[in-house]
């Protein structure tokens, strides 16, 4: 047969392919990469975090008020003290040219926590109300329900199937870490309390709880609850901060707010005394005053409103 005439078959060039398959795979690699950019916040050539979160613990006396402040400007509150306190909250938040809240959390029922929560929910926008399935018939409660209904507002219940549900908050978030339980004797232990992340630092509100609460937190999470910095909880009282609670924190940081002991002793000294064995620095509203911590992701800055 004619050399010219032979039949030729092209062997299958398999590699064509790879090409396609190689440019779907950069757009995946690339998709989630922006995925994870976009959940961390931004950082600078020095690894230094760009923004800056901004935890107010708010010298309102023999209470509990706590401010937030995310790199995007947006603000939450953790409880606003006592109803006679409110104009110094107020001024505060006036200060910090608060005018909404993304989120709101009334950590439990006594007036020393939401005293002025009332007007706190009549006067401010708030994106997501969080509060406890505890109740009480104090008239205080019940004006906070009244301005509730009259908004119409949603409440968010944290409790025990709640437990570890995330909460974003611009480039930070947090989860809840109790209540873990839905039934307790003593209303402190239905505090919400939270865990905050932002960069490598963390952050743990704890309303009132008190031991019961504390112990149902280790079972549930252990080591977990680790953080630089504790709101210590029920005010220093000698009922909280139990010492293996303390061990697993291991807080760098640990934040008392009350009035020194003029209404009822807080805070009381053994709770102090287990608080010092972990080597946190303390500081105390009835010392300190306003206390102002920083973080930009990985280190934290204090700043008091008095120097003792």
């Amino acid at each position: 047969m004619n050399s010219r005439n032979r039949m030729y078959t092209p062997r299958p060039r398999l590699r064509r392919n790879v090409p396609f398959f190689s440019i779907i795979l950069v757009i995946i690699i690339f998709v989630f990469a922006t995925q994870l950019i976009q959940n961390e916040p931004d950082q600078n050539q020095s690894g230094e975090f760009l923004g800056i979160l901004q935890v107010s613990f708010i010298n309102v006396g023999q209470g509990d008020s706590i401010l937030i402040k995310n790199p995007q400007n947006e603000f939450m509150l953790i409880d606003t003290g006592s109803g006679d306190q409110y104009d110094i909250l107020k001024s505060y938040l006036d200060n910090q040219n608060v005018e909404k809240f993304e989120y709101v959390i009334f950590t439990h029922p006594h007036a020393d926590h939401i005293g002025s929560a009332d007007k706190i929910v009549k006067e401010y926008d708030i994106e997501c109300l969080i509060m406890p399935r505890a109740t009480n018939t104090t008239n205080t409660f019940l004006r906070l329900l009244g301005e509730i209904e009259a908004k119409n507002m949603v409440i968010t219940t944290a409790e025990a199937r709640t437990v570890g549900k995330e909460y974003i908050f611009g480039d930070a978030k947090f989860l809840i870490v109790a209540p873990v339980k839905d039934e307790y004797e003593n209303i402190n232990n239905y505090s919400v309390v939270i865990k905050m992340f932002y960069g490598d630092n963390s952050f743990v509100f704890t309303g009132d709880m008190e031991k019961n609460s504390e112990d149902d937190i280790i079972d549930k999470f252990g080591g977990g609850i680790s953080a630089d910095v504790l709101k210590i909880g029920h005010h220093g009282s000698s009922t909280s901060s139990s010492q293996k609670f303390l061990n697993l924190v291991k807080p760098q940081i640990a934040v008392i707010l009350s009035d020194g002991g003029k209404s009822y002793g807080h805070p009381h000294a053994d709770a102090l005394e287990r608080i010092t064995n972990t080597g946190a620095q303390i500081l105390r509203s009835d010392l300190h005053g306003t206390i102002v911590i920083s973080s930009n992701g990985q280190t934290l800055d204090i700043k008091t409103e008095i120097t003792p």
